[in-house]
C-alpha cells in the first residue's frame, strides 16, 4: 500500500466516523456485552460484565454568589455518556485529529510525492518524466 492510499483511507474514516450514530454503538456494545456474559455462564464462571452504564450520584454545580439560574445536568447515564463521552471525545476531538493531519494541503503535496523514493516505480517515473518532457516542448 503507498502513501497516497493511506492518506485516502485517513479522509474516508473522518467521514465515515462523523455518521456513526450512538444509538448503533450502544446497541452493538450491548449485544457483545450480552454474548460475553452468555460465554462465562457457558464456562461456569462466577463473573458478570454489566450491560447497562451505572447511574451514579449526579454532582451539583457550584454556583457564584449572584447566581439565579441553576446549572442543568443531565441526570441519566446513557445520555450523559452520548453527550460527554461520545460526542466530545470519540466525535470531536477523533475527527479534529484526523483533519489536522491528512487535511493540511502542504503535507498531502509531501505524501503526493513520496511515490518518486519507491525503486519499484523508477520505471513509471521515467515514461511520466519523458511524457511530460515532450509536451512541455510541444507547447513551447
Amino acid at each position: 500500500m503507498d502513501y497516497l492510499s493511506a492518506w485516502n483511507m485517513g479522509l474516508s474514516a473522518k467521514q465515515q466516523l462523523q455518521t456513526v450514530k450512538f444509538e448503533d454503538v450502544h446497541r452493538t456494545a450491548v449485544t457483545f456485552v450480552s454474548g460475553v456474559n452468555l460465554c462465562l455462564l457457558q464456562q461456569e464462571l462466577d463473573i458478570e460484565v454489566e450491560s447497562e452504564l451505572r447511574e451514579g450520584r449526579v454532582p451539583r454545580t457550584k454556583r457564584q454568589p449572584g447566581e439565579l439560574a441553576a446549572d442543568s445536568r443531565l441526570q441519566d447515564a446513557v445520555t450523559r455518556f452520548r453527550v460527554e463521552v461520545f460526542r466530545k471525545v470519540v466525535v470531536d476531538q477523533v475527527t479534529t485529529i484526523i483533519v489536522e493531519r491528512f487535511s493540511v494541503m502542504p503535507n498531502r503535496q509531501i505524501v503526493q510525492d513520496t511515490p518518486c523514493l519507491d525503486p519499484r516505480r523508477f520505471s513509471e517515473l521515467i515514461l511520466t518524466m519523458a511524457y511530460h518532457a515532450e509536451n512541455s516542448m510541444e507547447k513551447l
